[in-house]
C-alpha cells in the first residue's frame, strides 16, 4: 500500500523528498515519510504568519513535545493555533499555551494547514509517533486547505 502511494504522488508530479536539494526545493511539492518530514513541517510552523490548524486523532507527549515548543513560539507572535484532535490527552497544556482545542472530533484524517494555503496532509501523525513506512505530501494550495478545513469543522467553526 506505502508503495503504490508514493508511486501514485510521483505520477502526478511530487517529488520525494532529499536532503542534497535546496530548501526551497526540498519544500515545494514533496513527499515526507514519517522520519524526514520534522525538520521541513516545524519550520512552516515557525515561519506561520497568521493561522496553524494541526488534525491528530491521536496525541502522545513524548512525541508532541517538540511541536509544542514551536506552537507555544507561534502563539507567542500571535498566530493563532487549533489543535483538532479525538483525544482530551494534552487538552490543558495545549490551552495553557493559548491553541485552541477541539476535542471528540470524529476525524479520520492527519492534516496540518498554515496560513490557509500550506497543507501537509497523508497519514503521519503530527503529534505522536511516526514510521518510515507512514507518508505526507506538503503542498502550497489555497483551495485544498480550504477543502481540509471545510471537511473538518462545522458550519458554525471558522479558522482565520
Amino acid at each position: 500500500m506505502y508503495k503504490k502511494r508514493i508511486s501514485t504522488y510521483k505520477a502526478i508530479g511530487y517529488k520525494t523528498f532529499n536532503r542534497d536539494q535546496t530548501q526551497k526545493e526540498q519544500l515545494l511539492n514533496s513527499i515526507f515519510n514519517g522520519t524526514n518530514y520534522q525538520c521541513a513541517f516545524l519550520k512552516d510552523i515557525k515561519h506561520a504568519n497568521k493561522t496553524i490548524v494541526i488534525v491528530s486523532p491521536k496525541i502522545s507527549t513524548y512525541y508532541s513535545k517538540e511541536v509544542r515548543k514551536t506552537i507555544k513560539e507561534a502563539n507567542l507572535r500571535g498566530i493563532q493555533t487549533t489543535i483538532i484532535t479525538n483525544t482530551t490527552l494534552l487538552l490543558n497544556l495545549f490551552q495553557a499555551l493559548g491553541t485552541n482545542y477541539i476535542t471528540n472530533h470524529p476525524i479520520n484524517i492527519n492534516a496540518t494547514i498554515i496560513d490557509n494555503q500550506i497543507v501537509w496532509y497523508g497519514n503521519i501523525n503530527y503529534l505522536n509517533k511516526s514510521s518510515e513506512k507512514e507518508s505526507a505530501i506538503r503542498i502550497k494550495d489555497q483551495e485544498m486547505a480550504q477543502e481540509i478545513i471545510n471537511m473538518i469543522l462545522d458550519d458554525n467553526k471558522t479558522v482565520s
